[in-house]
């Protein structure tokens, strides 16, 4: 160290390494603040004998325009800093063989049979020694020779005054550094000259000279024949509209096609080029962008101060305008957030651009006559639809399994072994073997944490009765255990892994991910990661507490944000009544001076008399986001202003902010800005405190007051639950700190802290103060007990009229045990379970797709919860309640309504977030069964159906779409048990029946459609479709006498009696049902019978089938499965008993997971 804050360092043992041309480095460094914190950087250094390198940026082909035009060229050192230097740059012309020939497909062969006279007679076209490859030409005499010297790098070399002829060049590039290392990059290029001229090589025939172009130019291709004549054709399109074909006489000499974008063109369009010559195809597509400066707009700040102090409030003015200075009428979005978050994941505006038009619809495709494969050659259009060209097959070889392309299995079984070498070095590194080798002779057990991928995962809790470990970095452990102790390893998001101590020190352990928890956000480190998402539900905790803690209106966030607020006297203050700034007194202290702190009294020692200590309001505004606005718009001005308070951390703060106009011109503005104080403290705290552990805590005191200053620092503690003052700061040590800081200096302080038992969290404040300068900061950290709360539950299901009797062994046997103790013990009753299932409803009413099927389902939703009302005067009583509550009491869940619930800890629970969702469901009740707004959504919703049906009776799925059968079928089923049921007022919807009809007439004569279909191709069969068709339809009695439509019915219905028995529960239920309803009572009994032979039975879970299980397909679905069994049982059997089991499972069902689709 040399300097302040400079570090030198010198690298030394490379000698070995000097007779590499180049080699890398990977350099690591860790640095250590006075508080403990550790950043770490990594960076690749290249070294090497020459330090130097240079990138030119030359184009492949230089048109006339371009040969008065500059080329860009950057020397830098082997790290890509620029440095001085020298370029030279020779241009060779290369000797042209003076004929065109194809590219050799198949390479360069070894030996020629031929002369090369003899070869070009029988094949003019075709490759002999490269001479298709303007790398193997002979370069004459050098053509040019420039010199330029270079000051910062990087330079342009100046065109306008070289003589270039048409053809093609060797440019070589040689740079020099000052320490006359020296570098050489050659390149080939190909100069145009003229506007046309005759190609040289094949790939010549279609060469792209302007493709990016403003809306006033023109894009410019150069279109020639490989033979002296040829006929060729192109097409222009915009979107998905063929703008111009044209076609065109080409011969050896480039014709320029000149295409100027039309007047609405937006952003480009595509020009696609074919020419056919010789047995071989040339096509090309080639996308044209339009930029369009003028869709830019300018923003600028008219306020704006890159200091503030933490707390303050300030106000920023900005003007909007064009490229002209015009002002703009525009919105805008703004967000402030802290920059250090960048760390964890950068954020970004990403440009923001009308959406690029996929050009490949247009694509012509083809496929040639390969030996192989023996199809003819065919060619098509993509865009004239998706159908296929009928093919003739020709006899093939057979090749008994050789495959040309059997090196890809060689490929994927090379990376196969790669990646497991791979994660051996990531789980066993030489750091990581060192360790292991060191912690070998400790006497400890010891071993690496691993995931299922075999990498090593840090930060594991890993116990032995009272005592714990984490894991380090390589996921690797060492604790102290004894033969038969036993093990635990957990962490959030695994499945808990335990083992007993053995005569073996060493035990590895491989964690399982744990897939049950529910969207739990927790915090690790610095941010917040989500837990996987799931849709099961689990089991509620209540727990049961003697009365409310202090704060409990408060939400208390911990570690980084907000904390509870506390007067001079400990009592909680009013949410959002906080100090934005610390507040100084104007009193004048000799701090210097002071020889004491007395908590009780809150007073100073001066001089051996007590002083009252100033009042400091602490910083508790932490959070990471000062402020997003999302909708900004100009006044008439075009001016933007933004009033905002910024947070109380002392950081960088980063500002994006993106606005756009109607017409959509868009810019981005990225600002930084720093918030400091003259004096400062911050503390180094843990995420959180464990029971019995004594904890360092580290504070650091910054100077920017531009002079030395001395004072005190001072650290209070208190119960965050409760708001009373704690002394947990070990006896050796007081409260208060002296400190003496530098201009410019820092220091660090520290406190020993011995945390007890029985605290939920701890709230510290520090605070520091000066002769003319103070701060403080609060915060609050969770405290974890050694104990972890375990839920445990048990289903108890009482049939009517029986009488059982559980035993619940696990809490009898709880006494025998030293380490658990007992929490709550929760009973919960529902005497109508059938209220599980009505609370599915309001999911019908609120999925948010606008197409076909959701809509019909708020139909069906509606029309449900009116018949339900309607029907029982009671339920109907209960929402009113719900409606009519001021207080809002009755809409909270029996688990808010528990004030344990409210206190720290357990806000942040799973079961508290199912509280709230339990909730927001019993709100989302109320206002579903509001009849007021059911008879409006009623009527909203079916005439919003009906004017997404066809003329033909279907409907499609989505709006814009084309008639779709299965949508429509699953409506006309829905209607018809809503008909069925007498859900519906058809005096309310005139117009019901006639969609209904006409939807049946369509369905009808698609259903004869297959029958027919099936007769000419002499299938005996059915499909899925056609069994859930007439499902759907026996539910509408509308006859159809067309002698077509009653012989379909039959052929279709003696199908299906003929195979039923190979169908799954779902199509075995249908079936079931539209035999009975067809006549067929005796046949649907026997599928009943088959059905009740293949149940399962159990107290618990009742009724249910084994094979009813989640699939890929529309009938694989257990909930709707099992409803449509029980409506089976009922009307075929009816079989009361079975449908009671079969509830059952269903309720059972609902009980635990939520129903995730609206058909469920």
């Amino acid at each position: 160290r040399t300097a302040k804050n400079i570090v030198f360092f010198i690298f030394r043992g490379f000698s070995v390494l000097r007779s590499i041309s180049l080699f890398f480095l990977h350099k690591y460094i860790d640095i250590t603040d006075l508080n403990g914190e550790t950043r770490s950087k990594s960076q690749f250094v290249n070294a090497g004998k020459s330090d130097v390198l240079l990138t030119v940026d030359v184009p492949e082909n230089i048109f006339p325009a371009q040969l008065k035009e500059n080329i860009a060229f950057e020397i830098t050192n082997l790290n890509r800093t620029p440095i001085k230097g020298k370029l030279s740059v020779e241009w060779y012309k290369l000797e042209y063989p003076g004929r065109i020939v194809y590219p050799n497909m198949f390479g360069k062969p070894e030996k020629y049979n031929l002369t090369k006279t003899e070869f070009i007679k029988h094949f003019p076209y075709d490759d002999y020694e490269n001479d298709g490859n303007p790398e193997g030409w002979a370069a004459k005499n050098i053509s040019f020779i420039q010199h330029q010297k270079v000051e910062q790098g990087s330079g342009h070399l100046e065109m306008k005054n070289i003589k270039l002829n048409s053809g093609y060049y060797k440019v070589k590039f040689k740079a020099l550094n000052e320490d006359q290392d020296s570098v050489i990059v050659e390149k080939t290029v190909r100069v145009y000259e003229n506007a046309s001229e005759n190609i040289l090589l094949a790939r010549e025939w279609l060469v792209a000279e302007k493709t990016s172009i403003t809306p006033n130019e023109m894009a410019i291709f150069r279109f020639a024949s490989v033979l002296p004549n040829a006929r060729a054709y192109y097409e222009v399109y915009y979107k998905d509209i063929i703008i111009k074909k044209v076609w065109l006489n080409l011969t050896n000499k480039q014709e320029l096609v000149s295409i100027k974008p039309e007047d609405g063109f937006i952003d480009g369009f595509a020009v696609q080029f074919s020419l056919i010559q010789n047995g071989k195809i040339y096509q090309s597509m080639n996308v044209i962008n339009i930029v369009d400066e003028s869709k830019e707009l300018d923003i600028k700040f008219l306020s704006f101060r890159d200091k503030l102090q933490p707390g303050e409030k300030d106000v920023w003015k900005l003007k909007i305008a064009n490229k002209k200075g015009e002002k703009q009428m525009a919105e805008m979005v703004v967000s402030l957030y802290d920059a250090s978050l960048d760390d964890l994941k950068t954020m970004s505006w990403n440009k923001i651009a009308t959406p690029k038009y996929n050009y490949n619809i247009f694509d012509w495709g083809y496929n040639l006559n390969i030996i192989e494969n023996g199809n003819e050659i065919w060619y098509r259009n993509r865009y004239r639809g998706y159908y296929d060209i009928e093919k003739r097959d020709y006899e093939r070889i057979n090749s008994y399994g050789f495959d040309f392309n059997a090196y890809n299995l060689k490929y994927n079984y090379t990376q196969y072994l790669a990646k497991i070498e791979a994660n051996k070095i990531k789980s066993l590194s030489e750091a990581a073997t060192k360790k292991l080798a060191t912690l070998k002779a400790s006497g400890l057990v010891y071993g690496i944490v691993t995931d299922q991928s075999g990498y090593g995962v840090p930060g594991i809790a890993v116990r032995v009765g009272k005592k714990g470990a984490t894991t380090d970095s390589y996921g690797i452990y060492s604790i102290d255990a004894k033969i038969g102790e036993e093990i635990s390893v957990t962490f959030i998001g695994y499945h808990r892994a335990t083992t007993k101590a053995g005569a073996e020190k060493r035990i590895d352990f491989k964690l399982i991910e744990d897939g049950q928890g529910l969207n739990e956000v927790v915090v690790v480190g610095y941010g917040a990661k989500m837990r996987k998402d799931v849709t099961a539900s689990v089991s509620m905790l209540r727990e049961e507490v003697a009365a409310s803690p202090a704060g409990e209106g408060v939400r208390i966030q911990l570690r980084g944000t907000n904390s509870v607020a506390y007067d001079q006297n400990g009592a909680p203050t009013p949410n959002g009544q906080r100090g934005a700034i610390a507040v100084e007194d104007n009193k004048v202290y000799d701090f210097v001076s002071i020889e004491g702190y007395d908590p009780k009294t809150d007073t100073y020692i001066i001089n051996g008399k007590p002083v009252k200590k100033p009042k400091i309001v602490p910083r508790t505004n932490f959070t990471e986001t000062a402020f997003f606005y999302p909708q900004l718009k100009t006044n008439e001005a075009g001016e933007i202003e933004i009033e905002f308070t910024i947070p109380q951390s002392l950081t960088r703060y980063k500002m994006m902010g993106f606005a756009h106009t109607k017409d959509f011109k868009t810019k981005t503005i990225t600002k930084e800005l720093v918030t400091q104080k003259k004096l400062s403290i911050s503390a180094n705290a843990p995420r959180f405190f464990r029971e019995g552990d004594t904890i360092l805590l580290s504070a650091k005191l910054n100077n920017l007051s531009g002079k030395p200053i001395g004072g005190f620092a001072i650290l209070e503690l208190r119960d965050a639950i409760t708001g009373k003052a704690i002394s947990i700061i070990d006896k050796k040590e007081t409260v208060q700190q002296k400190f003496q800081l530098e201009n410019n200096g820092n220091q660090s302080l520290k406190w020993s802290l011995v945390i007890p038992s029985g605290i939920g969290a701890i709230t510290y404040k520090l605070t520091a103060q000066s002769e003319n300068y103070t701060d403080g900061e609060e915060m609050t950290v969770p405290v974890l007990p050694y104990s972890v709360l375990v839920t445990e539950s048990m289903p108890m299901n009482v049939h009517g009229g029986t009488k059982k009797t559980f035993t619940m062994d696990k809490l009898l046997q709880s006494a025998n045990s030293k380490t658990l103790k007992n929490q709550s013990l929760t009973f919960e009753f529902t005497s109508n379970p059938v209220w599980y299932a009505v609370q599915a409803l309001p999911y019908l009413m609120e999925y948010p797709y606008e197409c076909a099927e959701q809509t019909f389902s708020r139909f069906y939703a509606n029309s449900f919860a009116t018949g339900i009302i309607n029907s029982s005067p009671k339920i109907k009583a209960v929402f009113e309640s719900w409606q009519q509550t001021n207080n809002g009491e009755a809409l909270l869940s029996n688990l808010e309504k528990n004030p344990a619930l409210k206190s720290i800890l357990l806000e942040e629970t799973p079961w508290v977030r199912n509280a709230e969702n339990e909730t927001e469901r019993k709100k989302r009740l109320s206002v579903l069964f509001d009849l007021n707004r059911m008879t409006y959504e009623l009527k909203a919703n079916f005439d919003k159906l009906e004017n997404m049906q066809f003329s033909n009776g279907a409907f499609p799925w989505f709006t814009g779409m084309q008639e779709d059968r299965y949508i429509t079928q699953h409506i006309v089923m829905g209607i018809g048990q809503l008909k069925y049921l007498k859900l519906v007022d058809e005096k309310s919807f005139p117009k019901l029946n006639p969609m209904l009809f006409k939807a049946i007439n369509y369905l009808d004569a698609k259903m004869v459609e297959d029958y027919t279909l099936d007769l000419k191709l002499k299938r005996k069969g059915f499909d899925y479709q056609t069994l859930h068709y007439l499902y759907a339809r026996s539910y509408v009695n509308q006859k159809n006498n067309d002698a077509k439509y009653i012989k379909a019915v039959d052929y279709f219905l003696k199908m299906i009696t003929a195979k039923w028995i190979y169908l799954n529960p779902y199509q075995q239920a249908q079936t079931a049902i539209v035999l009975f309803r067809n006549g067929k009572e005796a046949e649907a009994l026997k599928v009943i019978e088959l059905l009740k032979q293949r149940a399962q039975h159990s107290d618990e879970m009742g009724m249910y089938w084994a094979d009813n299980a989640d699939g890929y397909f529309w009938y694989q679905s257990p909930i709707e499965t099992q409803a449509l069994l029980i409506e089976a049982f009922e009307e075929v059997a009816k079989d009361s008993k079975s449908v009671e089991e079969m509830k059952i499972w269903l309720l059972k069902n609902k009980q635990t997971n939520d129903w995730k689709t609206t058909k469920a």
